[in-house]
C-alpha cells in the first residue's frame, strides 16, 4: 500500500484485547493483518467477510486502521434524509424514522435494567401471549386493577357490577 487512503475487502476479522483486528485485502491486491476497525463511540461489530472498508496510514506504513465496515447486503431501502438504520444478517433491524422507533425482525428482545423500566403512551398494544415474573400494576382512569372492588356480588354464579 503506497497510498495513505485506500479502499478494501475484510477477508476475516476476530476481537482482540478489546479491538476488532481484521485481515484486509487491498486494493491493489496485497493482504494486510491487524488493521483495526473504527467504528463510531459506543458502537461494536464484526464485519464479515466480504465488508468493504477505507484503510486510513497513520504515520507510517505498519499502523493501518480501518474505518466503518459496509456490507451492500444490508443495506436498507427506501430511507430519506435523517433516516437511521441498524440491520445485521439475522434480518433484525431497527429503523428510527419519522414514523417512530420500529424493532422488526428480532429472534428475541431482552431489556436488561439496573432500576425501574417505564413504559409511557397513550396506548400499549400486546399482540400475542404476555409472562410477567414478580408483581403486576395494572392501572386504568382512576382504578388500579390489582385491589379493586365490584359491589353487588352474591357467591355463586352471579354477575358483578363495574369496580368502584
Amino acid at each position: 500500500m503506497t497510498q495513505m487512503i485506500s479502499r478494501g475487502r475484510v477477508r476475516s476479522a476476530r476481537v482482540r484485547g478489546g479491538r476488532v483486528l481484521a485481515e484486509v485485502e487491498m486494493a491493489d491486491g496485497e493482504t494486510r493483518t491487524r488493521v483495526e476497525l473504527l467504528l463510531p463511540m459506543g458502537m461494536t461489530a464484526v464485519p464479515e467477510a466480504g465488508a468493504d472498508v477505507l484503510v486510513l496510514q497513520v504515520g507510517g506504513p505498519d499502523h493501518l486502521v480501518a474505518l466503518q465496515g459496509d456490507t451492500a447486503g444490508l443495506r436498507a431501502e427506501g430511507l430519506v434524509p435523517g433516516d437511521i438504520v441498524q440491520r445485521d444478517k439475522r434480518g433484525q433491524m431497527v429503523v428510527m424514522n419519522g414514523e417512530g422507533v420500529t424493532i422488526s425482525g428480532a429472534l428475541k428482545v431482552t431489556i436488561v435494567s439496573a432500576g425501574d423500566v417505564e413504559v409511557t403512551a397513550p396506548k400499549v398494544i400486546v399482540t400475542g401471549d404476555m409472562d410477567v415474573s414478580g408483581t403486576l400494576t395494572l392501572t386504568g382512569p382512576g382504578v388500579n386493577l390489582n385491589t379493586h372492588v365490584h359491589g353487588g356480588v352474591d357467591p355463586g354464579g352471579s354477575n358483578t357490577a363495574g369496580p368502584s
